[in-house]
């Protein structure tokens, strides 16, 4: 074992303190932090170094910052937040289709000219075939014939909307 002289002692003592004290310094003291009281604040005499220094440097380090107010990533740019009011269309009655009565005239095809001939249906689908002015033809529901609109497909009826308001069709066979 190696003996130590008081001097070896001492000084390693002294490089350990010198240690310790650069490492408190280093993680405890902020620039800017005025760690005295007001007594040596008062007998300091040149005051436009204490002019510079702002209020905020004085107030403790308590954690929180009040950061500045920064805009909204997702809110709409102001050249875009303006919106043209669309107008509102009125509701249609009954939820169908207006049919102006100026397209055909309601003698183009005659009421009693519309006859349901058959009602085919697959895959989900029903399909009215109907026999108008002397033709047959097959209509989905929405399909136009002449100035009636198919609405309704049944197993044995179809409804279509008109001028003169909704008409059934029955099948007779």
């Amino acid at each position: 074992m190696a003996r130590f002289n008081l001097r070896q002692h001492s000084a390693q003592l002294l490089i350990i303190c010198c240690l310790l004290v650069a490492a408190l310094g280093y993680f405890f003291w902020s620039p800017g932090l005025i760690a005295f009281s007001g007594s040596y604040s008062d007998s300091y005499s040149d005051t436009s170094q204490q002019d510079s220094v702002s209020q905020a440097m004085l107030q403790p380090v308590t954690g929180y910052s009040a950061l500045p107010v920064m805009r909204d990533p997702f809110a709409v740019p102001q050249e875009f937040a303006q919106v043209a009011p669309v107008p509102a269309l009125p509701p249609p009655a009954k939820n169908y289709p207006s049919i102006s009565n100026n397209v055909l005239p309601p003698s183009a095809i005659p009421e009693s000219s519309l006859e349901l001939v058959g009602v085919v249906s697959g895959g989900g689908q029903k399909v009215a075939i109907i026999k108008s002015a002397g033709k047959s033809g097959s209509y989905q529901i929405k399909d136009y014939l002449g100035p009636y609109q198919l609405l309704a497909v049944g197993e044995r009826a179809v409804t279509l909307w008109g001028p003169k308001g909704e008409k059934v069709l029955i099948l007779e066979r």
